[in-house]
């Protein structure tokens, strides 16, 4: 399988919060404007488990206003060839 099934041109912009755990992305895709995505990467401690850190990023959400029924578990490609297969 592998191989490469596109390339993704994006503006990426980084913010970290205050305890610095959580990387806050928030990337702008050539081709899927004018949609902003935002990523959110919870770095673990030793002693968490995954557990925690989606109950962080949970937490998170619903602190900034995203409801889980706007996540989105595909990679940018995926929105990218599906949004022009339907063109």
């Amino acid at each position: 399988m592998g191989g490469i099934r596109g390339q993704i041109d994006k503006t990426r912009t980084l913010f970290l919060t205050k305890h610095g755990q959580t990387r806050i992305h928030i990337d702008q895709v050539k081709g899927l404007e004018p949609t902003l995505f935002i990523e959110l990467e919870v770095v673990l401690q030793d002693n968490q488990t995954i557990e925690e850190g989606q109950e962080i990023a949970k937490d998170l959400c619903e602190k900034i206003g995203i409801e889980e029924k706007n996540h989105i578990r595909c990679a940018y490609i995926d929105l990218l060839l599906e949004q022009n297969s339907v063109k």
